[in-house]
């Protein structure tokens, strides 16, 4: 019986790392949104075309993570590492791009 209760522990604490890996894409996919508009607006150079492909490459991997989250595969803590590690990567990477784009407004 307390590996049942054990196993129902562990998945329920992998179904609160799952929904906060959600509000965390909520929360990047905004920021990406806010850069897609900054760069929607930027002037015609290479530095705001780099910009928007890095933009449009973000929200790749956003749908991809979301994409994964949907499949929810609570069962497996090597897949919430897994989301969570990219998750980490892209916030981090909106954030530089988002530095860049207020340092160079």
């Amino acid at each position: 019986m307390s590996d049942r209760n054990a196993t129902r522990a562990t998945l329920a604490a992998r179904e609160v790392a799952a929904r906060t890996a959600l509000g965390r894409l909520r929360d990047c996919s905004r920021d990406i949104e806010r850069l897609a508009a900054v760069t929607r607006a930027a002037e015609r150079d290479s530095l705001a075309e780099h910009l928007r492909l890095r933009v449009r490459a973000f929200s790749i991997e956003a749908a991809r993570i979301r994409v994964e989250l949907r499949q929810w595969n609570v069962g497996s803590s090597l897949w919430i590492a897994l989301l969570q590690a990219r998750l980490d990567r892209l916030a981090r990477e909106v954030g530089l791009i988002a530095e860049v784009t207020r340092s160079g407004s």
